[in-house]
């Protein structure tokens, strides 16, 4: 928002002499108390800009005049592997909602949430609150933040593990709780392969299929694969050891005549937790902070038993599908 003449008269109405002035600490104070109802965050999402919003320059001035505080906090943020665009997000963001102080003495508290909180629990919203008792905008925030820095993606519920728990940022997608690595994936996430973009090797597949058994290929594999056992049962081996070329270290798990979209993709999600080895895998809604806990077993399993869900099949361009999380309702 720029500012109106209104706010400018009211913010030169507060000022002893009638002058507003961005340079001033005493002055910028002033203005900020005037503007803090109505800062959005979206400016808070812009603080790496260099814009002409006066209330990002607000924000930028009163980081100045309060560095001594905000350091100590964002000091404490960093500890946990978190960069400086995240640290200073969370650092204005609770001084947007007044939690400045009470978030430090939260991270300098030996009290915090723990690996056991997460497994007991289904909403990391309410689990968080409970424990805090701040403001459920602010923690919501906090969940639902993202970016994208330098080819470095920082998903949701991310920084919430990482600030809220015993627990600090490892790198894209993993936090470390308790000792513990957790991966977290969104709604329509991938677990990406080893080849090369969504196709992987897959192409590679179809075009043996074709070539060998004389069957034109179809866009959806399972579907595919089933015509090709109806008329070659004796594929099934072949099929089975191209599938383990495609997804790696997933040998035990074999397509059969039945269930073949299942298996397909209880292999794809084996073989990037076999070459993974997180010990959790995070399944969370974008929009409710719902979430479920995965071993990594439970997660092979429970794609196996079709309780995730996928959006689509694998297919000739699609090696790995993004996955349906949890049903997205608002909080």
């Amino acid at each position: 928002m720029i500012v109106t003449d209104e706010i400018l008269n009211e913010w030169s109405f507060r000022c002893h002499d009638g002058v507003v002035d961005l340079n001033n600490p005493e002055k910028v104070k002033i203005l900020f108390e005037i503007l803090k109802e109505d800062i959005d965050d979206d400016i808070l999402n812009a603080l790496i800009n260099t814009g002409d919003d006066i209330k990002l320059k607000v924000l930028k001035q009163l980081k100045k005049v309060n560095k001594e505080e905000s350091n100590e906090l964002e000091d404490k943020l960093k500890n946990k592997n978190l960069n400086d665009s995240i640290t200073e997000h969370i650092s204005l963001l609770a001084m947007k909602y007044g939690l400045s102080d009470d978030l430090l003495d939260y991270l300098n508290s030996p009290n915090k949430l723990s690996l056991s909180d997460l497994e007991n629990g289904n909403n990391l919203l309410d689990i968080i609150h409970e424990k805090t008792n701040f403001n459920k905008n602010f923690i919501f925030k906090i969940i639902i933040y993202s970016s994208e820095e330098k080819g470095k993606g920082v998903g949701i519920g991310e920084i919430a593990l990482a600030v809220f728990f015993d627990a600090e940022k490892v790198k894209k997608g993993d936090v470390k709780i308790d000792g513990k690595l957790i991966e977290l994936k969104g709604n329509e996430a991938r677990f990406s392969g080893s080849g090369k973009g969504r196709s992987g090797d897959i192409s590679y597949l179809y075009e043996h299929l074709s070539k060998e058994y004389g069957i034109e290929s179809k866009i959806n594999l399972a579907s595919y694969i089933s015509e090709i056992i109806k008329e070659h049962p004796e594929a099934l081996d072949d099929i089975n050891d191209k599938l383990n070329d495609i997804y790696p270290n997933t040998e035990d798990i074999k397509i059969t005549s039945e269930n073949i979209n299942a298996t397909l993709n209880k292999k794809y999600i084996a073989s990037y937790v076999n070459n993974h080895k997180n010990d959790y895998y995070m399944l969370i809604s974008n929009n409710s902070s719902s979430y479920i806990l995965y071993t990594s077993e439970t997660i092979i399993e429970a794609v196996g038993n079709k309780e995730i869900s996928f959006k689509g099949n694998i297919s000739k361009s699609n090696s790995y599908p993004q996955i349906y999380t949890l049903q997205n309702t608002t909080t």
